[in-house]
């Protein structure tokens, strides 16, 4: 995948101050809004609202198709206390990378993908006589980790550990706590989610070669190598030389996950160069 730097769709759609408010920002605070919003109307007459908006599949197949959408949106915090947090981290940490990788159309789409693949699962189920019901965002957002596993998947986390293995061992954890008490609803589409995750990626051109592209760590790693020679050396005069100094300024303004695959591309490449230079007598 490639872009002009400058494309307005991997910047943000605008500035709260000196905080970029990416696609990502701006669904946290809906999903923030919404979840208080409900929280406030459940001890009234209009609780009700709510439970109009949580997926079920008997009301789907009724008509009331609206609810393929809002079941996302229909936070129980009463249910999900701290869990909420954790959903709001992901989208918000991690949904930020994605999109500055796939751009804000293409990230859109994916959350799109995501939202819809659950209850247009679930209603082919209904089909067969399966009923369903389905709220909050957890899987999905679970999803975004995934995406952003998919695209990044050496860049450490936590105290070191690479995102890929947390990713497995989160997924298998909620695997065994979905079965251990037969929710099978929740691990469906747990799976489902993350399946479709990386198939919509796949057809966004992150093919397995670009999942394998360098992570957070190895562009550290590579940037200071690039530094570290640029400080020691007079600057180059041939053309790659602008390009990498462009990455190295867009690094600087933006940080590393603003960086797309040709950039990513780019500074590996500056790397191995650098490598083999070493490695001469």
């Amino acid at each position: 995948m490639s872009r002009p730097d400058n494309s307005e769709n991997y910047q943000p759609i605008t500035w709260w101050g000196r905080v970029p408010l990416y696609a990502a920002t701006i669904l946290v605070m809906v999903h923030c809004a919404t979840m208080v919003f409900f929280a406030l109307l459940a001890p009234t007459p209009l609780g009700w609202v709510w439970e109009s908006c949580v997926y079920a599949t008997s009301e789907v197949m009724q008509g009331q198709i609206w609810r393929v959408v809002t079941y996302a949106f229909a936070h129980n915090i009463a249910a999900e206390s701290w869990m909420f947090l954790i959903q709001m981290a992901m989208l918000y940490w991690f949904g930020k990378g994605v999109e500055s990788f796939l751009g804000r159309r293409n990230f859109l789409v994916l959350y799109g993908c995501l939202l819809l693949a659950a209850p247009v699962f679930l209603t082919g189920l209904g089909l067969l006589g399966t009923s369903s019901v389905l709220m909050g965002s957890s899987a999905l957002h679970f999803a975004i980790f995934v995406s952003f596993v998919a695209i990044y998947p050496t860049a450490e986390i936590f105290f070191g550990i690479q995102a890929r293995w947390i990713a497995v061992v989160f997924l298998a954890l909620n695997s065994l706590i979905y079965i251990s008490s037969q929710q099978w609803t929740q691990l469906s589409v747990l799976w489902l989610s993350c399946g479709t995750a990386l198939f919509v990626l796949r057809g966004m051109g992150v093919s397995s070669l670009q999942f394998a592209l360098p992570g957070e760590a190895v562009v550290q790693s590579t940037l200071q190598k690039v530094q570290r020679a640029r400080s020691a050396k007079p600057p180059r005069t041939h053309p790659e030389a602008s390009d990498v100094d462009a990455i190295l300024d867009k690094i600087a303004r933006q940080g590393i996950s603003s960086l797309n695959a040709t950039e990513r591309k780019a500074l590996e490449k500056e790397r191995e160069a650098l490598l083999a230079k070493e490695r001469l007598p």
